[in-house]
C-alpha cells in the first residue's frame, strides 16, 4: 500500500499506512518504501529524516534511494557525502552520484584489494566514463585483469566527453573488433565536440546504422544548422521516431529557416512533450509567445519539464503576471520551476516578490540562494544580499558573483574589490565572470588605471585568460573616460571578432561625446555584424544623427533594419504600487489611469522647464515620415515607459514617498535628465534600475554622476 501511495504521490497516506505497522514489525522493506515515497514526491528532507531514523536497518536499497533523491533535487554536495559514506557501491550507486571523481571514493575502491571483481572494475570504469573523467577511467583500465570491447567503448566515451578526440580515436583503432556500440560512442564523441565533418565520415564508415546512430548524426547536424544535410540523412533513415523529427525542426530553426521549421513541425506524426519542449526552448526570446502557446497546447501530454520551459518563455519575455499564472496552474512543481520564477522576479520585479517566492519553496538549492542574492543586489540592496550570503548553507562562486555585480552596478567598486579579496582568503576559486563584474564596476566610474591593474591582476595572479567580455569592458571603460582613440584601437586589435556588445559600447561612447566622424568611419564594420538586434541599429542611427550627422546615414540604418527584419525591443518599465506590479510600455495606452498619468506629466513638465529642463530630442531618430517636427519628437519622449511609470507612481502614492522603477533597457539621455529634474521638483527619491546600472536621483542629482 505504501508503494501504491508513492506511485500516486500521496506521501501523507503513505505515512499513515506506515504508522499502522506495529513498531516490532517495521523492517527494512517498510522503511525503504517510505523513503522511496518521499523521494518520488520530491520531499527530500522528510526522506532524509526517515533515512537517519533507519540506523541499523539500512541496506543497499536504502542508501541508493536516498542518494538518488538528493541527486535529483540538486543537492550535489550532500549526495557526494552519502556516496562516500556508503559501505559498498553497485552500478545504481555510480549512476546516481552527481560526480564520480571524489578522491575518497577512489581511495575506497583501491582499498578493496582482493574484494574487487571484474564487475566492480566495470562499474567503476563506466562511472568515470559517464562523468567524463578520462584520466581516472584510463587508470582503471590499466588495472583491469581483462579488457573487452565494452571496456574500450567506455574509455572512448570518457575521452569523448572530455573533448580528447585524438586519444579516443587511438583507443578505437586499437580494438580488434568494432561493434555497433564502439562505433556509436566514437560518433557521439565527434558530435558532442562539434567535429561535424568527422562525425559524417564516422557515420558513413559504420557497417550498419541503428536509430541511435541516426539520432546522433542528426543532432550534430542540427546544432550547426545544417538543415539540407540533416534532411538528407532523415530521408534515408528506415525508421523515423519523434526525436528525429524534432532534430529536423531544430536544424531548420538553427539554420534560420523558420518557415521550414514550422512546416516540418506540423508534419510530425505526433507532438510529444519532448518535441514541444525542444521547439519552445529554440524559439524562446524571438518575440514569438503566440507560437510558443500553440506549441504548449499541441503537446499530447504535458510533463513538469514542458510546463517549466513554458514558464521560462514568459520569464524571458518579462511577462511576470503570466509566469505567475503558469506556476499556479502547474499540477506538479520542482526546484527548477520555482527557480525560473525566482529569476523572473529578480529580473523584472522587486526583491520582496523574490523573497516571498523563496520562502514558499519546499526545496532549495544553490541556484535558489544565488537568485535571491541577485534580486537584492540588482536593486542596490547590497546589505540584504550579504545577509543571504551569511544564511546560505554553502557558497558557490555564482552566488558571490551576483553580489559583486550588485556592487559594480551600484558604483561601489572598492567594496567589490574587498569582497574579491575575502573570497580568495576563504579558498573559493573566482572565475572570469568575477572579473567581468569588477571591470564593469570600474567602467561605470571611469577609473582607467584601476581597471588596467585589475585586468593585469586577473591574468598574472589568478591565471584567468582574458575573454571577449573582459575586452568589451575595457572598450566600454575607454569610451566612458573619453579615450576614444584607445577604444577604437582596442576594438580593431583585440584577439576576438567584436560582437554586438562591443560595438554597442563603442558606438555608445561616440554617441555620448558627439564624435559622429568616428562613428561614421566605423559604421561599415559595425553593419557587417550579422545581428538582428534592434538596440544596436537604433544606437547606430542615434549616433549618426548627432552632431553634424547626415540623414542619409540614418536612412541607411533604417534600410538595414528592413532588410534584416530587425525589430526594436520595446521599452518596458515596472513600478509597484499598493502591492501590485504595474507594467508600462513605450507609448502605452492600455493602462486604466493613462489619461491621468499624461495630465500629471504635462503638469510636471511645466515645473521642470521652469527649473531649466530642455527636452533632448536628438535621441529620437526612428520616427516615420512625419517625425521631423520638434514637437512630435517631444511628445514621443513624454511617452517613454519610465516616465509613464513615474507619472503613475506620483498620482498613486503619498507625496515624499520613495519611488522605484525597473526598466529592461538603458535609460536614454532625455529620460535621465528629466528624472533628475523630477526628483527636484517633486521632492522625492527616485530609484531607476535600468539594463546597465542602478540610478538614485535625489534633489536633482543622480548617483551615477551622469556616467552610465
Amino acid at each position: 500500500m505504501i508503494g501504491v501511495f508513492a506511485e500516486q504521490c500521496k506521501p501523507e497516506d503513505a505515512k499513515a499506512a506506515f504508522d499502522r505497522i506495529s513498531s516490532r514489525e517495521v523492517d527494512t522493506v517498510a522503511w525503504n518504501a517510505l523513503v522511496s515515497c518521499y523521494s518520488k514526491c520530491g520531499r527530500v528532507q522528510e526522506a532524509m529524516d526517515c533515512f537517519e531514523r533507519m540506523e541499523g536497518k539500512r541496506d543497499m536499497v536504502s542508501w541508493n534511494t536516498i542518494l538518488a533523491a538528493l541527486a535529483r533535487a540538486g543537492h550535489d554536495e550532500e549526495a557526494r557525502n552519502i556516496f562516500v559514506k556508503m559501505p559498498e557501491w553497485d552500478t545504481v550507486s555510480w549512476n546516481s552520484c552527481p560526480s564520480h571523481d571524489d578522491a575518497d571514493a577512489k581511495r575506497k575502491f583501491d582499498d578493496l584489494q582482493g574484494g574487487r571483481s571484474i564487475v566492480s572494475f566495470n562499474s567503476l570504469l563506466n562511472a568515470f566514463s559517464r562523468a567524463g573523467d578520462s584520466n581516472a577511467a584510463a587508470s582503471v583500465l590499466d588495472k583491469m585483469p581483462q579488457i573487452n570491447t565494452a571496456n574500450l567503448a567506455a574509455i572512448v566515451d570518457a575521452y569523448g566527453k572530455a573533448g580528447e578526440m585524438e586519444q579516443a580515436k587511438v583507443v578505437f583503432d586499437s580494438s580488434l573488433e568494432w561493434n555497433l556500440i564502439l562505433w556509436t560512442v566514437l560518433l557521439r564523441g565527434y558530435a558532442h565536440n562539434g567535429f561535424v565533418d568527422e562525425a559524417r565520415k564516422a557515420f558513413w564508415l559504420m557497417p550498419l546504422h541503428d536509430t541511435v546512430a541516426y539520432i546522433v548524426l542528426l543532432g550534430a547536424l542540427a546544432r550547426h544548422g545544417c538543415a539540407i544535410e540533416c534532411k538528407e540523412a532523415f530521408d534515408i533513415s528506415p525508421k523515423r521516431c519523434v526525436a528525429m523529427w524534432t532534430l529536423l525542426v531544430t536544424a531548420n530553426t538553427n539554420g534560420g529557416d523558420f518557415v521550414e521549421a514550422e512546416r516540418v513541425f506540423y508534419l510530425m506524426p505526433q507532438w510529444d512533450a519532448t518535441a514541444c519542449t525542444t521547439h519552445i526552448v529554440e524559439i524562446t526570446g524571438r518575440d514569438s509567445m503566440n507560437i510558443i502557446k500553440e506549441r504548449f497546447f499541441y503537446a499530447e501530454q504535458r510533463d513538469v519539464v514542458l510546463w517549466t520551459v513554458f514558464l521560462s518563455a514568459y520569464v524571458a519575455s518579462g511577462e511576470v503576471e503570466m509566469a505567475e499564472l503558469v506556476l499556479r496552474k502547474m499540477a506538479k512543481t520542482n526546484t527548477v520551476s520555482w527557480n525560473a520564477m525566482l529569476l523572473c522576479y529578480a529580473s523584472h520585479a522587486t526583491p520582496l516578490d523574490s523573497k516571498k517566492a523563496f520562502d514558499g519553496m519546499m526545496e532549495r538549492n544553490s541556484i535558489s540562494w544565488t537568485l535571491l542574492a541577485a534580486a537584492y543586489a540588482r536593486h542596490g540592496q547590497i546589505s540584504k544580499a550579504c545577509e543571504v550570503l551569511v544564511l546560505a548553507p554553502c557558497w558557490q562562486v555564482e552566488m558571490l558573483n551576483s553580489v559583486l555585480a550588485g556592487y559594480s552596478r551600484n558604483g561601489q567598486v572598492w567594496e567589490s574589490m574587498e569582497l574579491l579579496r575575502f573570497i580568495s582568503m576563504e579558498g573559493i576559486e573566482v572565475n572570469e565572470v568575477s572579473f567581468v563584474c569588477l571591470l564593469d564596476g570600474f567602467s561605470h566610474v571611469a577609473k582607467v588605471m584601476d581597471a588596467r591593474d585589475c585586468f593585469l591582476l586577473m591574468v598574472a595572479d589568478y591565471g584567468i585568460e582574458a575573454t571577449e567580455r573582459h575586452y568589451t569592458c575595457m572598450i566600454d571603460l575607454f569610451g566612458r573616460a573619453r579615450h576614444l582613440d584607445k577604444a577604437e584601437a582596442l576594438i580593431l586589435d583585440m584577439p576576438f571578432v567584436p560582437d554586438e556588445v562591443a560595438w554597442h559600447a563603442f558606438l555608445g561612447a561616440c554617441r555620448s561625446f558627439n564624435d559622429c566622424d568616428r562613428a561614421k568611419r566605423m559604421v561599415e564594420k559595425a553593419l557587417e555584424l550579422d545581428s538582428r538586434s534592434g538596440s544596436l541599429h537604433v544606437l547606430l542611427a542615434n549616433t549618426l544623427s548627432s552632431g553634424d550627422g547626415n540623414e542619409d546615414d540614418v536612412k541607411l540604418v533604417k534600410e538595414m533594419m528592413l532588410t534584416r527584419n530587425v525589430k526594436r525591443i520595446p521599452g518596458v518599465s515596472r513600478v509597484r504600487v499598493g502591492g501590485k506590479l504595474h507594467r508600462f510600455v513605450v507609448g502605452d495606452t492600455s493602462h486604466p489611469q493613462i489619461e491621468n498619468v499624461h495630465k500629471e506629466l504635462a503638469r510636471l513638465e511645466v515645473l521642470m522647464r521652469e527649473a531649466g529642463y530642455v527636452p533632448n530630442t536628438n535621441v529620437v531618430t526612428m520616427l516615420g515620415d512625419d517625425g521631423d517636427e520638434e514637437r512630435a519628437k517631444e511628445e514621443l519622449l513624454c511617452r517613454h515607459s519610465e516616465k509613464l511609470a513615474l507619472g503613475y507612481a506620483f498620482i498613486s502614492t503619498q507625496p515624499g514617498t520613495k519611488v522605484e522603477v525597473t526598466k529592461n533597457l538603458r535609460m536614454c539621455y532625455d529620460c535621465h535628465d528629466a528624472t533628475q529634474f523630477l526628483s527636484k521638483v517633486v521632492g522625492r527619491e527616485i530609484v531607476v534600475k535600468d539594463a546597465n546600472r542602478i540610478h538614485r536621483f535625489v534633489g536633482g542629482v543622480c548617483s551615477c554622476k551622469n556616467i552610465w
